[in-house]
């Protein structure tokens, strides 16, 4: 049957011209995005409050961390330093949840 087949190609066009116009739409946008982006002035950075929201475990050895400036850096004096969490801690932190879901959470399967 010729009409079928006919039918299957215009269907096959039509999903074509509708992807090429989808990604015209879409690359117009972009492209508008970012002559936009040229042309705003960059915000200044907003203040956030000076507090780390995570510090890791920290120990009365890790005070005599020797730097040569005082808090946190060199941009940021003022803020308290937090020495990085150590390989083993963040290892126990990653691990605990997946060592939960797959020793105790299969059970229930």
């Amino acid at each position: 049957d010729m009409g079928g087949e006919s039918r299957v190609r215009s269907t096959r066009c039509n999903i074509q011209w509708i992807a090429l116009t989808a990604a015209r739409a879409m690359l117009r946008q972009a492209i508008r995005v970012a002559a936009l982006g040229t042309r705003i002035a960059p915000r200044p950075p907003c203040a956030l409050p000076q507090v780390r929201s995570f510090a890791g475990a920290v120990t009365k050895a890790d005070e005599k961390a020797v730097r040569p400036f005082k808090g946190a850096s060199r941009s940021e004096p003022e803020m308290e330093y937090i020495p990085e969490p150590s390989m083993f801690y963040m290892i126990c932190l990653f691990s605990a949840p997946v060592a939960f879901h797959f020793w105790f959470l299969t059970k229930f399967v």
